[in-house]
């Protein structure tokens, strides 16, 4: 999946997981995963005009209002990377490639997602493009 969708095919695949089902791979691209629309890259890569923050929290007010956002803790289908340790290392959870862009407001949560999955051995790669949100252009080296 890709952003949004990326973020919805995460939910799915973790929740797959916890109930026994196995998924065999994930790929995400630049994935949306945070409703709180916080992170340090939405406030370093806010002048983005491919993605929005304005346009990003808006879509985030729609599917999950912000006023839920603090309780997100204990919601792994809205933050997935949230989920319990045991869930996201679980055989039935996918091994995972997650692509971010250096660019993106969305980078910080793919990466923190990234490193969940890492912690729990189900990271294939995690790869840092150049470029901002769908405009991923180049691997950094």
């Amino acid at each position: 999946g890709a952003s949004a969708g990326a973020g919805v095919a995460a939910a799915v695949a973790t929740d797959a997981a916890r109930r026994g089902v196995a998924v065999r791979s994930l790929f995400l691209d630049e994935p949306c995963l945070d409703p709180r629309a916080n992170s340090a890259s939405f406030a370093v890569n806010s002048a983005t005009t491919i993605a929005p923050v304005a346009w990003l929290r808006w879509s985030w007010s729609v599917y999950y209002p912000f006023e839920h956002a603090d309780a997100v803790s204990d919601r792994f289908f809205v933050l997935p990377r949230l989920a319990e340790p045991d869930v996201l290392g679980s055989p039935a959870h996918p091994t995972t490639l997650v692509i971010t862009a250096s660019a993106d407001p969305l980078r910080a949560e793919g990466a923190a997602y990234a490193e969940a999955l890492r912690a729990a051995g189900k990271l294939e790669a995690h790869i840092e493009a150049k470029g901002s949100h769908v405009i991923a252009l180049d691997k950094e080296a």
